[in-house]
């Protein structure tokens, strides 16, 4: 999705994602959705990286 968008390196465009509905823990869930989404979108793009505070201090 990175390199070619929602089309596969033979033009064929991708339109679904099979994946479970039920019984799907939340980060994995949120994974299906990014990628649900993505394919309608025609392209993955991923948000700018964030980084948690440790003692005040931002990590790198």
């Amino acid at each position: 999705m990175l390199e070619h968008g929602a089309y596969t390196p033979d033009g064929t465009r991708i339109v679904l994602f099979p994946h479970p509905i039920e019984g799907v823990d939340p980060l994995s869930l949120s994974l299906y959705q990014m990628l649900d989404e993505a394919i309608e979108r025609g392209k993955l793009e991923l948000p700018e990286l964030e980084s948690d505070e440790i003692g005040g201090k931002a990590l790198e």
